[in-house]
């Protein structure tokens, strides 16, 4: 039970409590460029510049939303802090979002009426509210998960179910676009004439997934060009259709079945001999006295600033203190339990293990967000597979971090949260050399594709989806009993990642070998794109994954001090 609420209500509702920005995100990355440029008509310097402005508002936001969380709740005082916030997002996310994907007023593209930068100031308001919002969204949910519960274990589950349901998002955007691009009239029966692989769009399963492919790759097609400014209409639908059905789930469902209280004011305790959950009572500890709590099969203290332990029940713990502090240090040791007091966002500076925890998870999103920008091009161009695969391998990997998910809490519960994520890097490490050795290998046998081809989503999915849910769970268990500045910590911990992410994609976007203006899937030459998307696989991801592997070793030399 997590308060009044049954588990299984707190725990769904949490699930979906940010399912409409997954959505919206997933649409902001996959499609932005694509609409700017190819339907409204900006050049690739304005559309790049308000994507900038963008991934800049969200960075700057993130912490300041972290602060004024802690500290002003915007539906008064009979409602929850992060909940207000979360609602604030959650509304301006709905207002604000669709306008990003629909042109101008009495914009045509064939006229004359609006200038190109006119265009562009029009969109710079909404992208800059939308942001504002997202970051509303995201910091206060996840900064709800240390008053959702005390216990660990359960803290790895709302994790999870989170990253669960950001993996289904992004699937429903990809299929429910899908189909809206093949019901367009205009690209009905549209034939392209490719290079490497010549066929005719017929109407049946696979060959639509083709043209749906080439689409979002923004080829430079002729005749696909000159159908752009009539899809228009899809990205509206598309964008209403996200923020209408994110809204049912994340500001209705949400807000009815997750409450937000303080779980740790009601100390849980656990009988050493029965095994039976009781509350303590008539406990003479504040709030402010309070420094941890250690929950395990034996007992359940609560901790003084003098490091004393008190016995929330009878004398006869007192008789058995010898033990529970030999459980205590196995269970710090194994299961990275953090012990900290810290009362306001600036003490947060002060503590070395904020910092190392903050490596870790930017860390984690460096390996699961170049892993999903360049595994497309990892498949064209260092593969040379047909484009089918450009759908399905991607789909295959978030199919398998969807499954990997539910796996997080038995694993974090028996291993502990720094194995778990150790595993997941060694994972990741054997995805990057699967990938270094596919590069020679023959991808065709017989007119049949390699099995190693499949085999490499299916550890990419797992691999990512462990890495990032224990990151998280690293994360809430270093904030704990701290929720007064848990915005701060998710807030601080997401800029790290956004600007880390822009400079590393902007590095390897500049190194590339090929120009933006050759066909996709075209000839390089020396094979100069297929090998450097490979060695960004490999070494770059790679790389990542090693240093995230020390990281993670760091944090758990520092959590084994706690136990001493």
């Amino acid at each position: 039970m997590i308060f009044s609420h049954s588990f299984v209500q707190t725990f769904w509702g949490y699930g979906v409590g940010h399912v409409q920005s997954d959505l919206v995100a997933t649409m902001w990355f996959s499609y932005l460029l694509v609409c700017l440029q190819e339907v409204v008509g900006l050049s690739k310097l304005y559309a790049g510049f308000l994507l900038t402005i963008g991934q800049l508002t969200d960075g700057i936001a993130t912490p300041l939303v972290g602060i004024g969380l802690d500290k002003v709740g915007l539906c008064g005082s009979r409602y929850g802090k992060r909940k207000s916030w979360h609602m604030f997002g959650t509304l301006l996310i709905t207002f604000t979002f669709p306008f990003i994907y629909s042109p101008p007023p009495g914009y045509d593209r064939g006229s004359e009426n609006w200038s190109e930068f006119q265009i562009f100031l029009f969109y710079i308001p909404f992208i800059v509210l939308f942001q504002i919002a997202w970051a509303s969204a995201q910091v206060s949910h996840l900064s709800l998960i240390p008053f959702l519960t005390c216990k660990d274990s359960a803290r790895v589950q709302l994790t999870s179910i989170r990253n669960v349901f950001t993996l289904l998002s992004s699937i429903a955007v990809f299929v429910v676009g899908r189909s809206l691009f093949l019901e367009s009239p205009d690209n009905s029966e549209l034939e392209l004439d490719i290079p490497r692989h010549e066929f005719k769009f017929q109407k049946n399963f696979h060959h639509e997934f083709f043209k749906l492919a080439f689409f979002l790759l923004r080829c430079k097609f002729e005749t696909l060009q000159k159908r752009c400014w009539s899809d228009r209409h899809v990205f509206k639908k598309l964008s209403v259709g996200a923020v209408a059905l994110g809204f049912i789930f994340q500001g209705i469902i949400f807000h009815f079945f997750v409450p937000e209280k303080n779980p740790c004011d009601e100390m849980e305790c656990e009988d050493i001999e029965e095994n039976q959950e009781e509350c303590c009572e008539n406990s003479d500890l504040s709030r402010s006295q309070i420094l941890g709590k250690v929950s395990l099969r034996s007992s359940a203290l609560a901790i003084d600033d003098a490091g004393m332990e008190k016995s929330c029940e009878s004398p006869t713990i007192f008789e058995k203190k010898l033990k529970i502090n030999f459980f205590k240090k196995f269970l710090n040791f194994f299961f990275d339990l953090i012990i900290l007091k810290v009362d306001t966002w600036a003490k947060w500076m002060k503590e070395p293990l904020f910092f190392n925890v903050g490596l870790l998870y930017c860390l984690t999103r460096l390996i699961v967000n170049v892993t999903a920008t360049y595994f497309p091009f990892y498949i064209q161009e260092s593969l040379d597979l047909p484009k089918e695969f450009i759908t399905s391998l991607p789909l295959i990997n978030y199919l398998t971090g969807f499954v990997v998910s539910f796996a997080m809490k038995p694993l974090a519960k028996h291993l502990g949260k720094n194995v778990t994520f150790f595993l997941g890097c060694l994972i990741m490490i054997a995805g990057c050399m699967w990938a270094g050795l596919l590069e020679n290998d023959p991808i065709e046998n017989g007119g049949k594709v390699h099995w190693g081809v499949y085999f490499l989503p299916v550890i990419f999915g797992a691999g990512t989806s462990t890495i990032l849910v224990q990151s998280l769970s690293i994360t809430a268990a270093l904030i704990g009993e701290n929720t007064n500045t848990a915005a701060f910590v998710y807030g601080a911990m997401s800029l790290t990642d956004k600007i880390a992410c822009g400079a590393a994609i902007m590095l390897i976007q500049t190194f590339a070998p090929c120009s933006e203006d050759q066909v996709p899937n075209g000839p390089c030459e020396d094979n100069g794109c297929g090998l450097y998307y490979c060695r960004v696989l490999a070494y770059i991801v790679g790389g990542f994954s090693v240093l995230a592997i020390f990281a993670n070793l760091l944090h758990w030399n520092k959590v084994r001090k706690f136990s001493r």
